[in-house]
């Protein structure tokens, strides 16, 4: 689904943001 899609993306731009800091 297109929904779930889109939170899993969210996931793993956080997870992208907590490894850049």
């Amino acid at each position: 689904r297109l929904i779930t899609m889109q939170k899993q993306l969210e996931g793993t731009q956080k997870y992208i943001n907590e490894q850049c800091r």
